[in-house]
């Protein structure tokens, strides 16, 4: 029997540890693609009515690329939370934030509220 070198072995171990690399890259990857993009709305919400014309729109996201509210874009901090200050006219206001993931995979949520 042959007698391998300990190069041999050298090149084995970083081979495998290659390997091990690409494959939890490829777990983390799947586990982004499987979940997709998730948004939260934090507050206010949906269909309560307010006294005030100016309301902050507080929430999260998750696993997004881009972010809109009424199709302006929005920014994201680090943890995914976001926080914005819109403007309502008088009576039923419909307020749309839109997000995508990097495999451009959609998701929205709507929020309804009511300025008197």
């Amino acid at each position: 029997m042959k007698v391998k070198s300990a190069n041999w072995y050298v090149r084995v171990f970083f081979g495998l540890v290659f390997v091990g690399v690409i494959a939890f890259y490829t777990v983390l990857q799947s586990e982004d693609f499987a979940r997709g993009p998730e948004i939260t709305i934090l507050s206010p919400a949906s269909g309560i009515l307010l006294n005030e014309p100016l309301v902050e729109i507080q929430g999260e996201a998750l696993r997004v690329s881009d972010i809109t509210l009424n199709g302006n874009p929005i920014f994201i901090d680090e943890s995914g939370a976001f926080s914005e200050t819109i403007l309502l006219v008088s009576g039923l206001n419909i307020i749309k934030v839109e997000a995508q993931d990097k495999f451009e995979r959609k998701v929205s949520k709507t929020l309804e509220l009511l300025y008197k």
